[in-house]
């Protein structure tokens, strides 16, 4: 099949060869419908230009005219009429040059794309781009239509009367009745032509403006409404995920996430601020803290710059024992607060790293000091935390805590002075 269509690609390019004709180069001739376009609009531009170098020709025949007359009011009768006329032309032109709609009414017209299923009023590209080829139907079309045709017919039957403008006019214009219908006529020829291109040149292009601006304006609150739903979704699911009830199903998990990740800022705001607070109000029930996990991590994957959220994932981790997985974060999360140079939560996110370490170092579960490297790191975090006002927190994690300052011999530094005290068991 290839064959056959090359063989007969390439008899026509030899017939045409043959006959001098040129073969257009496929792919082009969407640049020649472009070329003939601005070659059209070029066109109506000059003609628009000739026509008012015209209509001033006709405004210094009228000058010519009223020196003549040596009456100088017959100047502003002249200037008056040729105004009126020259308005009542264009007003003709606009009429007769309002673009038609593309319907079943006019099957000479390009059929647009959609118009045999619904009648639509776009039309697309070769490049796949949906264009507007014309004004959507509206009764300023229809009107123009019966007003041209009436127009038409009443100035047919009625052309005969011409001279009784002419003799209604001539007084004003020096008692000449052939020059007062002749500047009548120039300048109702003169605004005719001129509205009747101005409406094929500007008017179009005004109109598919307008279509386009409707169209994204349409998306944009399309778009608006289907993200409020997505933020409506995320919120419930969101609730339903902090707040178990026994009657309802839990949320699927990647469902969650996914409408979480999709949500908008404000409403990612709403449900990390719910998630915080429920994580720390039930830090010590595991099963509570483990329903906020998944919407720590859901919004770090909408936005993984954010420390807050890599530093509540910690806390969550840590409180569920998981406490590599807990350091990782917490780390991130100071990381990028020294980074930012913001205060913050940064102190809290150090104890809770140092917490971390000391569950992770093997020293210590062997009931041994911490090596040099890892006791300065944990040291300089509850510093920090001490000098942050966070000694309830301290006291929280007991005498775990507590243990590790006496065994690696930091009960007298400033950090622990009046809080191990007595407490410390022998």
């Amino acid at each position: 099949m290839a064959t056959n269509v090359e063989a007969i690609r390439t008899v026509g390019e030899r017939d045409g060869r043959r006959t001098g004709d040129k073969v257009p180069a496929p792919g082009r001739s969407a640049e020649m419908k472009e070329d003939d376009e601005d070659r059209r609009e070029t066109i109506a531009r000059e003609g628009i230009r000739y026509l008012m170098w015209a209509g001033s020709a006709g405004l210094f025949a009228l000058a010519v005219y009223a020196y003549d007359c040596k009456d100088l009011s017959v100047a502003g009768v002249g200037i008056v009429v040729a105004g009126a006329a020259l308005l009542i032309g264009g007003v003709l032109g606009l009429l007769f040059g309002i673009p038609r709609s593309v319907t079943a009414e006019h099957p000479s017209a390009p059929k647009a794309a959609g118009s045999e299923s619904e009648g639509g009023a776009a039309q697309k590209s070769q490049e796949g781009t949906e264009l507007t080829s014309y004004l959507p139907n509206t009764h300023l079309e229809q009107i123009a239509d019966w007003l041209t045709k009436i127009l038409v017919g009443v100035g047919l039957a009625e052309i005969s009367s011409i001279t009784l403008l002419g003799d209604y006019l001539k007084s004003g214009l020096g008692g000449d009745r052939i020059f007062a219908v002749s500047l009548s006529v120039y300048f109702v020829l003169c605004g005719f032509l001129i509205g009747f291109l101005w409406t094929r040149l500007y008017l179009p292009i005004v109109l598919r403006w307008s279509d386009a601006a409707a169209r994204t304006l349409a998306a944009k609150v399309q778009k608006v409404g289907d993200d409020q739903q997505d933020d409506n979704e995320a919120l419930n699911l969101g609730f339903q995920q902090l707040n178990p009830s026994p009657g309802l199903p839990a949320p699927v998990e990647n469902v969650l996430k996914e409408r979480i990740k999709n949500a908008r800022k404000p409403t990612q705001n709403i449900i990390f601020r719910q998630a915080a607070k429920v994580r720390s109000d039930n830090w010590k029930d595991k099963n509570i803290v483990a329903l906020t996990v998944p919407i720590f991590e859901a919004l770090i994957a909408s936005d993984s710059t954010n420390p807050e959220y890599h530093g509540q994932l910690g806390c969550a981790l840590k409180d569920l024992e998981r406490y590599d997985e807990a350091w990782r974060e917490l780390d991130t999360a100071v990381t990028m607060h020294e980074q930012l140079k913001i205060g913050g939560e940064g102190p809290w996110y150090k104890f809770q790293r140092a917490v971390c370490r000391i569950h992770l170092d093997d020293n210590f579960k062997k009931k041994q000091p911490s090596d040099d490297r890892t006791k300065q790191q944990i040291a300089d975090d509850l510093k920090v935390a001490w000098n942050s006002d966070l000694e309830e927190f301290l006291d929280r994690e007991g005498q775990f805590l507590k243990d590790w300052i006496v065994l690696n011999g930091l009960k007298g530094a400033a950090f622990a002075k009046d809080w191990v005290g007595g407490a410390v068991a022998a």
